[in-house]
């Protein structure tokens, strides 16, 4: 769309006084790639003030983009940046390019609406709910960036600092700094750092964000800080401040406040200081900044991935860290799952990295000892235990106990190793619910069992002849493939067959651990059999089955006769 076309667009709309067309210097902002730009005059509640309309080269199909040309002509506002960015809508807005016109008037509305609401402070709790956005566009030089691994309390409390690998590091005791930065990489030597007392104030109720050119003074945040802390937190903070006398030429206090969903946590800094006492208690001014805080809590970052931190102390076995299992594994850290022990005693090579998680970086390392290291250094707070030995070994010698966790998932594709713990689980009476999940060769599906009662198991899918009754193959047929020798032996499937398999084992995880499954269903995914007719190979008559149909049959495979689970 030219330049005339959206000239006569911006001239038609209603309240709106076009002064000029803009060229692409005059726009207040280049992060957004504008090429075309109006202003024009407004009224909002009896307020005139400017309005900028700008749009890339690609309108209708990208959103118009509205600034106010002073930030502040109504006042201090929420959803009004610093550069007068206005944001008026999420950035998944669904357009109508066939009527460019209508988005223009309705993108405007929203806006008009938007500063309305601001203007007559409707709208003011989103200050405290994105207190954090404002926070950070505040013009204050930020000089320091906290990391924080401190979870905030409601008690007000003397906290520790330390400058490590250039970095300044909040944690609640010295421990805590040093586990925050081996584990997020700050220092190799976090024990050489100086260690300082800070203070941490938590308010009962929530300030407003300072005005972007117009930060705190000192003693307005003083006056702020004891105004809004509760009775008791104040006789605690004013206990600590007539004990804090080792004052050092720059001071941090560290503030947390309510919103709808948690808490806001930020921080100021003094600067310059040569006194005696902590400024808190002192009536002078002092110069300050704000302080940006990266917080690292576990309970920030684990959900902002889609984690549950109500998992977070559920014990996972995960037996075989092949091609699904190396999919498996950091996708149920992603869950939540803080606990995991993984089982396995192969070693990666290199005519199977095509089809692992874990690439030439770990070549000829024990797979189980790999996927370790490499959760340990991608994924905080999780506990990860390799075992470089057999699952049965390990059974046997009591390197492990099924007892100990919350479930098991075999995902070694090996019948006879399911078998074994199949009967293990059932002989001794273990509880523990499991889940095995296998491929099927050349892509024509995978699937995954759950056993948690004993209702049924592994042993009822296969017959007399041992036969599996749930697979897509014809019984009789052999699929493995050798590239040099029998220790190359191999059976064909793809990487994305193990991620449809461990998308299919995730899934069923979920909802056993939210309870949303009380029985042990079979679950199967089919994919194409073109490669697998082509290899000479026949189907089954289950893989002939419509996905509806294998998911209502999910209960048939269950044997009432079953030798290991109909013996009560």
């Amino acid at each position: 769309m030219d330049t005339r076309e959206l000239l006569n667009i911006v001239k038609s709309l209603k309240g709106f006084t076009f002064l000029k067309e803009l060229k692409k210097d005059e726009f207040p902002s280049k992060k957004w790639n504008l090429d075309y730009g109006f202003s024009g005059n407004v009224e909002i509640n009896g307020i005139k003030t400017t309005i900028i309309i700008a749009f890339n080269e690609h309108y209708p199909y990208k959103k118009p983009i509205f600034f106010l040309k002073d930030y502040d002509a109504l006042d201090f506002i929420p959803h009004v940046e610093n550069d007068g960015y206005i944001c008026y809508t999420d950035d998944n807005i669904i357009l109508n390019s066939q009527v460019p016109n209508e988005i223009l008037e309705q993108t405007t509305l929203l806006v008009l609406d938007t500063l309305k609401k601001g203007n007559n402070k409707v709208n003011i709790n989103d200050f405290f709910e994105e207190f954090e956005d404002y926070w950070n566009r505040n013009h204050a030089q930020f000089d320091t960036t906290l990391i924080s691994s401190f979870r905030p309390t409601e008690e007000v409390q003397l906290i520790r600092r330390a400058k490590i690998g250039g970095k300044i590091i909040i944690g609640l005791d010295d421990n805590a700094i040093v586990e925050t930065a081996i584990r997020f990489k700050t220092s190799r030597r976090p024990n050489k750092a100086l260690f300082r007392n800070c203070i941490y104030i938590p308010l009962e109720n929530p300030l407003l964000p300072p005005n972007y050119n117009d930060f705190w003074e000192s003693e307005e945040l003083k006056s702020k800080i004891f105004e809004n802390v509760s009775a008791e937190n104040r006789k605690k903070l004013s206990e600590i401040l007539d004990k804090y006398h080792k004052i050092k030429k720059e001071e941090l206090i560290v503030i947390s406040q309510p919103k709808s969903n948690g808490l806001v946590l930020y921080g100021v800094i003094y600067k310059g200081l040569n006194e005696d006492n902590h400024p808190l208690v002192m009536d002078a001014s002092f110069n300050i900044k704000p302080v940006d805080i990266i917080r690292l809590e576990k309970e920030i970052i684990q959900p902002r991935g889609g984690g549950d931190t109500t998992l977070n102390e559920k014990k996972i076995l995960l037996i075989g860290c092949g091609s699904v299992g190396s999919i498996l594994a950091p996708e149920l850290i992603k869950f939540g799952i803080g606990n995991i022990t993984i089982v396995d005693n192969d070693f990666i090579s290199t005519d199977n990295i095509y089809r692992h998680q874990l690439g030439l970086n770990f070549l000829s390392k024990n797979k189980a000892i790999a996927m370790s290291k490499f959760l340990e250094e991608n994924y905080p707070y999780t506990t990860i235990k390799p075992i470089d030995n057999s699952i049965e070994n390990s059974v046997t010698n009591s390197i492990i106990d099924l007892q100990d966790y919350d479930l098991i998932v075999s995902a070694t594709g090996s019948p006879n190793t399911n078998f074994y713990l199949n009967n293990y689980l059932f002989k001794n009476t273990i509880n523990t619910p499991i889940i095995y999940c296998w491929n099927e060769p050349y892509g024509i599906g995978g699937h995954s069992l759950l056993v948690q009662n004993r209702s049924s198991c592994y042993n009822c899918l296969y017959d007399e002849n041992l036969v599996n009754k749930g697979s897509f193959c014809l019984p009789g047929q052999h699929f493995s493939k050798k590239i040099a020798g029998c220790s190359s032996s191999f059976v064909p499937f793809s990487s994305l067959d193990s991620h449809k398999t461990a998308v299919l084992t995730l899934d069923l995880v979920k909802n056993f651990l939210n309870n949303n499954i009380h029985n042990n269903p079979y679950l199967s995914w089919k994919g194409d059999n073109q490669d697998f007719i082509n290899a000479g190979f026949m189907t089954s008559k289950r893989y002939d089955l419509s996905n509806n149909e294998l998911i209502k049959s999910r209960y048939e495979y269950i044997d009432n006769t079953c030798s290991i689970c109909s013996i009560k």
